[in-house]
């Protein structure tokens, strides 16, 4: 298979060994080359590496990045490979029995056609029982969690789609060169958006594929979901500032309730009581609620699962949205921590 697997990381101790577990057992039939660039990491992550890569010299190889920000990182990760197709794995995880079946076939069938420059598939959020873990399974399959993005939603057939997340994806390599690569300017996320956008700008078509699957590790509390959805509201502010043409108003919309929300706190101020914030989130859950209802049964998920979504999506939505305002105002020529 014409195929270089990368995968990038920084301080990923936790899940290095499960990743490469699943990565190269996976990809051992087809003999699959796997690139691992670590960011500089300061935790026990190139200890692990460098087991890896003594284990199994002949497939995989790790190099050290101490370049800024992980759109640097992933550019300079793939152009370290020769061959016709790249694929991008995050190191939080694991890809599923026929992945590698998967990617070979799909070159395949991509393969004749240079209009096609990616495909990419479904994560699914591991599960280990965890309540949060289950909440962010049901939300994250709703349009009301991620909108129609096949980051969050299983894929059931191959289809066109406008947009790759780097965490599961397979590009064309002449494509990637056409358009120069990622952008280093993304130095935390969004990165694949913008590759994404050019790609398609560029003539390119890109697809989804139900055989790539991979599980993915959500959060593990709530606070550090809630400051990488935070961080991820700032991202899409940015790319929006950058490309105004992909502004769509449902980008617009966790924005719109933060601002709400603030409006009736002040609202409530002068009048002396919380009245109408009071009723303003009141209204939003049981939006929430009702749309999470059915997806819930769908997995099985009970009452507990239920409001543990609903309250996960509400929170979900006032981090994006703060973040999408905090980042609105800066001009910057690159993402900043």
């Amino acid at each position: 298979m014409d195929l270089t697997v990368c995968v990038c990381v920084r301080d990923g101790a936790t899940y290095v060994d499960r990743c490469l577990q699943a990565l190269v057992s996976e990809t051992a039939p087809f003999a699959t080359p796997i690139v691992v660039v670590d960011h500089a990491s300061r935790d026990r992550t190139p200890e692990l590496l460098e087991g890896w890569v003594g284990a199994h010299p002949d497939r995989l190889r790790v190099l050290r990045f101490a370049g800024e920000g992980l759109g640097a990182a992933r550019d300079f990760a793939w152009r370290q490979s020769r061959t016709a197709w790249v694929a991008f794995v995050d190191i939080d995880c694991a890809v599923q029995p026929g992945w590698a079946r998967a990617a070979y076939d799909a070159i395949g069938i991509h393969g004749p056609d240079a209009c096609r420059g990616a495909f990419g598939g479904t994560n699914r959020v591991a599960q280990d029982g965890r309540l949060l873990f289950r909440a962010c399974s049901v939300l994250l399959s709703t349009y009301v969690g991620g909108h129609d993005s096949i980051l969050n939603r299983t894929i059931r057939e191959r289809r066109q789609i406008s947009h790759c997340p780097t965490l599961n994806v397979v590009y064309r390599r002449t494509a990637l060169e056409k358009i120069g690569g990622f952008d280093a300017a993304y130095t935390r996320v969004s990165e694949d958006v913008d590759v994404s956008r050019r790609l398609l700008a560029k003539g390119y078509v890109l697809w989804a594929d139900p055989g790539l699957v991979v599980d993915h590790v959500a959060r593990p509390t709530l606070l550090s979901w809630l400051r990488n959805v935070f961080l991820y509201g700032r991202g899409r502010s940015f790319h929006l500032k950058r490309h105004p043409e992909d502004l769509h108003l449902k980008f617009l919309a966790p924005a719109a309730v933060v601002l709400a929300y603030f409006a009736a706190a002040l609202w409530d101020l002068l009048a002396g009581g919380p009245m109408l914030i009071a009723t303003l989130a009141g209204a939003h859950l049981a939006c929430i609620a009702a749309l999470l209802a059915g997806e819930t049964r769908r997995q099985d998920g009970g009452l507990r699962v239920w409001v543990a979504a609903t309250v996960v999506v509400w929170l979900t939505h006032l981090a994006y949205g703060a973040g999408f305002l905090f980042e609105l105002p800066w001009r910057r020529d690159k993402f900043v921590r």
